[in-house]
């Protein structure tokens, strides 16, 4: 498993416990983390430890954030193992990038899982307010890939009615 943050890695470590595999089975590629276990036969990956290190052995990857998989510590952690044989997976809660730049390069498919309202209604995701002075006019604003174009969104929202009291909002 590779990703980012610290607490990806130990929220990863916990579920891996919580479904029953011992404790000895899964090492932590961390920095000085003392849950490092390099004979382990799952590893709980920091990216930024793996360019670091010597890679341990896999013959599955799975890259939580993928959406970060085009970062070029990510191209390299997903050639390799893809070069070796290994098969990759990438997961995320948003399969988009705000660049546009797709994902096709590193996957081959994209499995939907459930839709943000699906999570809400689960109980997995908290239903968004939405504290404003008023509605955006966003009758100029294009879209491009399924999303807005990023500025003329800002332009659109950068206004006094819609952001001035943005103070009272926070308090409400």
């Amino acid at each position: 498993f590779a990703m980012h943050r610290r607490e990806l890695i130990t929220q990863t470590w916990r579920k891996l416990l919580a479904a029953g595999i011992p404790e000895i089975d899964i090492g932590v590629m961390m920095a000085d983390d003392k849950r490092t276990r390099p004979d382990a036969p799952i590893q709980v990956v920091s990216i930024a430890t793996y360019a670091r290190r010597e890679p341990p052995q896999a013959d599955l990857v799975i890259v939580d954030e993928c959406h970060r998989s085009l970062s070029p510590s990510y191209v390299a952690l997903i050639k390799r193992y893809s070069d070796a044989g290994a098969r990759v997976i990438g997961l995320t809660a948003t399969p988009f990038r705000a660049n546009g730049q797709g994902l096709s390069d590193i996957y081959e498919q994209l499995v939907l899982v459930a839709r943000p309202r699906e999570l809400i209604e689960a109980g997995f995701l908290v239903e968004p307010r939405v504290f404003s002075g008023g509605a955006p006019d966003l009758s100029g604003v294009h879209t491009r890939c399924g999303d807005y174009v990023e500025h003329e969104l800002q332009d659109a929202m950068n206004h006094t009615s819609l952001v001035g009291g943005i103070v009272e909002h926070w308090q409400r």
